[in-house]
């Protein structure tokens, strides 16, 4: 998919060493952000997406957040999928159960419509997409 989108070979091969040396400057936010946010499991520190904004736009920054978001979301979905489906080849992941593959498939499945009305709810009130609390 990487070289579908104009990645090269070699910089595929840096990213995932976690070599930086040819990130675009202005890419590098972005980067560190969403090391950031892979890493805090979908939580981050409200002061790195604040860096984000100034770096770039607010609506750039929710962009970015959204798409990190998304990467994460089909992950935490698509990897027990993935994972189930080689089960039934007769390939099973020994880091993963019989039982956890499915219970993230229907548990995912039933909660999808609620999100969808949440989103739909926040659409039509014009809720914000993201909002800070403090603990001070």
């Amino acid at each position: 998919m990487a070289l579908q989108e104009g990645l090269a070979e070699e910089e595929i091969a840096q990213l995932l060493t976690g070599s930086s040396v040819s990130i675009p400057p202005e890419e590098a936010p972005a980067i560190v952000f969403a090391q950031h946010f892979a890493e805090g499991k979908g939580l981050y520190d409200p002061d790195m997406y604040m860096m984000l904004t100034r770096q770039y736009s607010p609506e750039k920054a929710q962009g970015i957040l959204g798409s990190a978001q998304v990467i994460l979301t089909g992950n935490a979905y698509g990897i027990p999928w993935s994972s189930l489906m080689n089960r039934f080849k007769g390939k099973p992941d020994k880091r993963c159960s019989w039982f956890y593959e499915v219970e993230v498939i229907t548990l995912g499945s039933l909660l999808m419509p609620f999100a969808m009305i949440q989103a739909l709810a926040a659409a039509v009130f014009r809720l914000p997409l993201i909002s800070f609390r403090c603990s001070d």
